[in-house]
């Protein structure tokens, strides 16, 4: 077998357990605003819930943690 067929198996096996990891990350269930509360709490001590609440749907949407590049986009502006 070729070194670049090795290296496009490789690939794909790579993208293979990303999306896995990354769907068993979706659906694991810690993503909620009520396993995120006491978090956010810490972070943002002076915030009500309801503040809290709107940010979270704000980055995560009403229904968990909706896949999307806030956090990263976030991060990569620094």
């Amino acid at each position: 077998m070729s070194h670049v067929k090795k290296k496009i198996i490789a690939g794909l096996v790579l993208l293979l357990v990303l999306l896995a990891g990354t769907a068993y990350a979706a659906t694991d269930g810690f993503y909620n605003f009520e396993d995120m509360l006491p978090f956010m709490k810490q972070v943002h001590p002076d915030w009500s819930d309801q503040d809290l609440q709107d940010m979270y749907n704000a980055c995560h949407g009403d229904n968990g943690a909706v896949p999307s590049n806030t956090g990263y986009q976030m991060m990569t502006n620094l």
